[in-house]
């Protein structure tokens, strides 16, 4: 799927199979894609978790919001890895899940993703 999003002079501008447009850019916001990649909703909780409130605008329209959920260790073998998993409001109906590890040194790196599909 073809999609393009830009800011150029404080206006957003995008394009993809369903709609295009503009609008006055908001400054610290950010822009999801159609169909992106499971990672682009991480970086999206990563920008949440940094942002005052844990809450960002979405351009065209919309806000996202995050909120801690659970946390969970996993293992495999003599290995354990520690997972915390965040709710992200604002995507659609229901919230999506993302659980991202909780190693501050790699920057909560992804782990999985559950998208209700509502």
């Amino acid at each position: 799927m073809a999609e393009s999003v830009s800011v150029t002079d404080g206006v957003v501008r995008w394009k993809n199979t369903a709609e295009s447009g503009s609008r006055k850019f908001a400054p610290k916001s950010f822009y999801v894609s159609m169909n992106g990649a499971p990672e682009e909703e991480a970086l999206l909780a990563r920008a949440l978790l940094k942002s005052p409130n844990q809450h960002l605008p979405l351009p065209p329209e919309g806000e996202a919001s995050t909120e801690r959920t659970a946390d969970l260790t996993v293992l495999s073998g003599d290995q354990s890895r520690h997972v915390i998993a965040y709710e992200i409001t604002g995507l659609g109906f229901a919230p999506d899940t993302i659980w991202l590890d909780d190693d501050h040194n790699a920057r909560n790196q992804f782990f999985g993703t559950y998208a209700s599909g509502a």
